[in-house]
């Protein structure tokens, strides 16, 4: 998982989509109960394999073959989509961290040059795919790594955040309120779209273990503990 970067590309989306607001974190919650139902199916008797855990075979099997490939579909255009545009926003980043304001080691049109974010971009993802193609031991390693920095910023900015609305009351600022979380504040079916399916992509990346479960041990209980 990514918990830096899904914030970083997603939480802004949430809050401006139409009928959600401050009711993102309810959006969130409301989109997390797909995940909830798909390890709670992980975990049933499996007579046919543990391959039919895999979502493609899965929904092949008890729904339809047009829904598994269809599945299978979504899932590989998701991933090239990804593999693109993950990769140019943490060159930008990157580069941005690097520039006046942060660092200061590269010039502001250094840090904004697209054909340099693009190659830092392609740097990145051939750094990724070497990884991927040493293998599964290793990819998970450095998965380990950095998914705990990313907790570790997370939970340090929220820490800071929180002190800096409750000391200070900046202008603008507000306290949290319950009714963020409730998910009758989401307002209509609009609202109720459009922070599912945007806050779906929060718990984008737990599914690794469900589609890797043949790789790994303890397949009748692992491939659901992410979700």
């Amino acid at each position: 998982m990514a918990p830096a970067y899904s914030l970083g590309t997603t939480l802004f989306l949430v809050v401006a989509a139409t009928g959600v607001g401050l009711a993102a974190p309810a959006a969130i919650l409301v989109s997390f109960f797909p995940v909830l139902l798909h390890r709670h199916g992980l975990q049933l008797p499996e007579p046919a394999g543990p391959q039919l855990r895999r979502v493609v075979q899965l929904d092949r099997a008890t729904v339809n073959p047009h829904i598994g490939w269809f599945t299978g579909w979504v899932q590989l255009a998701c991933n090239v989509i990804f593999c693109i545009s993950a990769p140019l926003f943490a060159g930008s980043v990157l580069l941005a961290l690097l520039g006046p304001g942060q660092f200061g080691w590269i010039t502001t049109g250094v840090a904004t040059n697209s054909a340099l974010i693009a190659l830092v971009a392609f740097a990145l993802l051939a750094f990724v795919t070497w990884m991927v193609a040493r293998g599964i031991r290793i990819t998970a390693n450095a998965q380990w790594v950095m998914v705990t920095i990313e907790y570790l910023v997370i939970v340090l900015f929220s820490v800071l955040a929180f002190i800096k609305v409750l000391a200070s009351h900046p202008a603008g600022s507000t306290g949290v309120a319950g009714w963020w979380f409730n998910p009758f504040s989401l307002h209509g079916f609009t609202g109720l779209a459009a922070g599912a399916v945007l806050g779906v992509f929060f718990f984008w990346g737990w599914d690794t273990a469900a589609n890797l479960n043949e790789e790994g041990s303890d397949n009748r209980e692992n491939p659901g503990r992410p979700g």
